[in-house]
């Protein structure tokens, strides 16, 4: 059941029609964008956005790019659960980035790859940026016809 004070229609597009598409180890909750948590950010970008319309902004959630992404590099569910544990998700970010260098032809110093694998902010930063590259290649899937995209749309990677 929606609840349009919320949910984004975003949201539920992606929940109802991309989820199902990752399999079972790669699936994530969706962080709703006006749920509790999510809320004061939300209203933050809201405020900011009256101050970047001449630059073109995108939203991405790097838990969904991180997902898709681990799935077209053939890495394991195991890397994909434990990537933002506290304990273990430094090396699991680690393997990601490896693998990203490596299939995708990713320049990152050694040593960058140890500051964004040891800082979930930055690893999802970078997720992000990358997502954003991403979407300017036309690798990302646009918004299904008739989609009302004012009110926003999430970007994320190609499902292979």
């Amino acid at each position: 059941q929606a609840t349009p004070y919320t949910q984004r229609p975003v949201e539920l597009w992606i929940k109802n029609k991309v989820l199902p598409k990752l399999p079972k180890n790669h699936k994530l909750e969706i962080d709703e964008a006006l749920g509790g948590n999510k809320a004061p950010l939300s209203a933050r970008m809201h405020f900011l956005r009256k101050h970047l319309e001449h630059i073109d902004v995108i939203e991405a959630w790097p838990k969904l790019s991180t997902s898709i992404l681990a799935l077209d590099l053939g890495l394991s569910g195991k890397i994909i659960s434990s990537y933002r544990h506290l304990e273990s998700g430094a090396h699991s970010r680690e393997v990601i980035l490896e693998t990203l260098v490596d299939k995708h032809g990713i320049f990152i110093y050694e040593r960058d790859i140890r500051k964004l694998a040891y800082g979930l902010a930055s690893f999802d930063a970078f997720i992000c940026a990358y997502t954003a590259l991403l979407t300017d290649q036309g690798k990302c899937p646009g918004p299904p016809r008739g989609f009302p995209v004012s009110a926003g749309w999430v970007h994320y990677p190609n499902i292979p």
